[in-house]
């Protein structure tokens, strides 16, 4: 049976997704499991076993033209749009399941309330647990399941070796015990004000540069507001120098990551990186469970969770953010780990 997974668009949302791929796949083997995704989220799915295909969003008719052509026998749609929803109908399959959003459920068989408080990767094994449930599969997931995120593409051949020269021109060396500052997200809600970070590099170079090298990471249309954001601060800025696949096997060598509610911050996990984690508008629990390694600091105000890209409350999440209990968590992860 041919099934077609409507991913998200986002990375720490397609991470978080590998849970219930990994599921849909392990309790359903014989399934020749498809998702779209965005080209340049490739390299998350790459050398996952539990996907047979991947198949490229390019526009909206290209979009239907090859969902039409995979014939799926199932569509589950793990990002639901009114246009992702008319997509699985024009591909005919049996089944089509997402969440009642923008009137999906006139293109859907099932169409699902979804929680917004529950955790994200909890919902969209509900999804797979609805489907599989018409096929008279029910199969409960272990504790330990929720917490692994697949992203086995940073242990590639090669990638390793890719790390070490790109490190070479800064004199970051392997030995080197290193802190990752990733500063930015997609929304502006989510990341600090640019006095604030500074004042994080600041204390974090009077209390580990003895020990610890601070690169700071982002992509590449990041680099010249992180050149000015910390000109002749301590760190190395490395933003836009790495792939999603160097990054991870960068993370999987750093003593501590630290960044917002946003794709690298789950990169990490997925590496096992010690991670600190600070949110401003959205909820931490939307986005667990977390590994032991991981430390969250969110300090909410009347209007939070938001989920908005930008504020109407004049960024009180940001002014008002607990910067000592970050620094606080920072200095107990290296102590722990």
């Amino acid at each position: 049976m041919k099934i077609l997974v409507v991913l998200p668009n986002y990375a720490g949302d397609i991470l978080q997704s590998t849970v219930a791929l990994r599921f849909l796949k392990r309790d359903f083997p014989v399934a020749r499991l498809a998702v779209m995704v965005r080209e340049d989220k490739k390299q998350l799915l790459e050398d996952n076993p539990y996907i047979d295909e991947v198949i490229f969003k390019r526009n909206r008719l290209a979009d239907i033209r090859q969902a039409i052509r995979f014939k799926p026998r199932a569509v589950i749609l793990f990002r639901t749009t009114f246009f992702n929803a008319l997509l699985a109908k024009l591909s005919r399959a049996k089944w089509r399941i997402g969440f009642r959003q923008e009137l999906s459920e006139i293109f859907l068989t099932t169409a699902i309330r979804e929680n917004t408080v529950a955790s994200y990767r909890y919902e969209l094994v509900r999804l797979v647990q609805v489907f599989l449930k018409n096929l008279g599969i029910q199969s409960p997931v272990a504790d330990d399941d929720w917490r692994i995120m697949d992203f086995p593409g940073w242990k590639q051949p090669g990638i390793k070796e890719k790390v070490v020269e790109k490190l070479k021109p800064y004199g970051i060396f392997p030995g080197k015990k290193l802190l990752v500052l990733s500063p930015f997200a997609s929304r502006k809600t989510k990341r600090l004000l640019p006095e604030q970070y500074r004042e994080l590099v600041k204390w974090m170079q009077s209390e580990f540069a003895e020990q610890y090298e601070l690169l700071i990471v982002g992509g590449q249309d990041e680099y010249l507001i992180s050149e000015q954001m910390f000109r002749n601060c301590w760190g190395k800025n490395l933003v836009g120098r790495f792939d999603w696949k160097e990054l991870g096997c960068l993370l999987s060598q750093a003593s501590l990551f630290i960044s917002p509610d946003t794709g690298p911050a789950y990169l990490a996990q997925a590496v096992g990186c010690p991670t600190v984690i600070f949110f401003t508008s959205t909820l931490p629990e939307r986005y667990g469970p977390y590994p032991e390694k991981v430390k969250i600091v969110y300090q909410p105000q009347l209007c939070s969770p938001c989920y908005r890209d930008y504020c109407r409350k004049n960024y009180l999440c940001l002014k008002n953010f607990p910067l000592n209990e970050l620094q606080e968590k920072i200095r107990d992860s290296l102590n722990e780990y």
